[in-house]
């Protein structure tokens, strides 16, 4: 969850006006107050302002497909968004047939001239046309990305 700075410090200030006026309050309103104050260190402690950007750039027989996916403030959505875009794209051009060789295998990759080669990782995975990059290839990436500092870019532009 991200919480805007100034709409943070105005929900605990409204609760510490809450508390100042402690003495008025019923059992049940005390009870709430510990409840919610809980609930907003626990928010607090687990605040972050990662986000994950899933990221597509292929280019197939000279067509170009650039693009966001989508984007998400959960590692573990990102990684799905990437494997279900993997999927489409393997429905697409069937890798299984292309019988591209893992790059970590490769010894000489000039031995590999227009043959296939791919390499993936948890955050990233990559196929391509060996010697032309620029005409075929597939790549889909997961970018993590500070949502504080893309929206100060955004304010200075």
């Amino acid at each position: 969850m991200i919480i805007d700075k100034e709409d943070w410090k105005n929900l605990k200030n409204s609760i510490d006006n809450i508390y100042w006026d402690i003495d008025r309050m019923s059992s049940d309103g005390k009870c709430f107050l510990n409840i919610s104050t809980n609930l907003i260190n626990k928010v607090e402690k687990n605040q972050n302002d990662k986000i994950y950007v899933v990221m597509e750039n292929t280019i197939i027989d000279d067509e170009i497909f650039n693009g966001i996916i989508g984007v998400t403030t959960s590692l573990k959505d990102a990684k799905l968004i990437m494997k279900n875009e993997i999927k489409t794209l393997n429905k697409i051009m069937d890798f299984d047939s292309l019988n591209a060789t893992n790059i970590n295998d490769v010894d000489n990759i000039d031995e590999y001239d227009n043959e296939w080669l791919y390499e993936k990782d948890d955050y990233s995975y990559s196929l391509y046309l060996n010697g032309e990059y620029n005409s075929n290839n597939i790549s889909v990436s997961i970018k993590e990305k500070s949502l504080i500092n893309e929206l100060k870019k955004d304010k200075e532009r």
